[in-house]
């Protein structure tokens, strides 16, 4: 199956080099899905994403905006130290999504570690389920972990460095594979 994925990313160069679509398209749709819970569209406007991210905050009715660090710290300090999120990435390249708890915390020093986790908890893995189901409800299919780190050769982006250009670089996110490791 990766063969014919690569084949497939390399019919899609054109996309993969300038992606399209519109930064709101599931907005109202994940609202809908996730009421009560915050929804955020963390899309780039397709500079370097390869998809539409979403987060969804596990911490019913807190709808204050995590715009700056400050922000987000005094965030994770009110529910008590710990911040569980479902991170929803769709690709717009081709149709696969990825989803994960994303769990934030502070360091002794009050910096942020953010990191993905196995779900701790039959809520964690029912929001998870809801946010899969939702994807494939929409005709996306879930990408085998192991797929995203596959390199791809003869494949040139902006931020991956060439030689290093991966599934992820060229369905989810540009980026410098060296400074910044694959979370899922």
């Amino acid at each position: 199956m990766i063969e014919s994925l690569i084949e497939k990313i390399h019919e899609n160069l054109a996309r993969v080099a300038e992606p399209i679509d519109d930064i709101q398209k599931w907005d109202q749709l994940l609202q809908a899905k996730f009421s009560g819970y915050p929804v955020y569209n963390w899309t780039d406007g397709f500079n370097y994403s390869k998809c539409h991210t979403y987060e969804i905050l596990l911490h019913k009715y807190i709808f204050s905006s995590s715009e700056s660090l400050i922000d987000e710290q005094t965030l994770i300090r009110k529910l008590g130290g710990n911040k569980h999120s479902i991170l929803i990435k769709l690709s717009i390249i081709l149709p696969y999504y990825l989803t994960t708890v994303l769990q934030r915390q502070l360091d002794a020093k009050g910096e942020i570690i953010e990191r993905s986790i196995i779900p701790e908890t039959n809520f964690h893995l029912q929001m998870l389920e809801k946010a899969n189901q939702f994807a494939e409800r929409h005709g996306f299919q879930e990408l085998p972990r192991d797929y995203l780190s596959y390199i791809i050769p003869d494949i040139k982006l902006e931020l991956a460095s060439p030689g290093t250009v991966t599934v992820y670089n060229c369905l989810f996110e540009d980026q410098d594979n060296v400074m910044n490791p694959i979370i899922f």
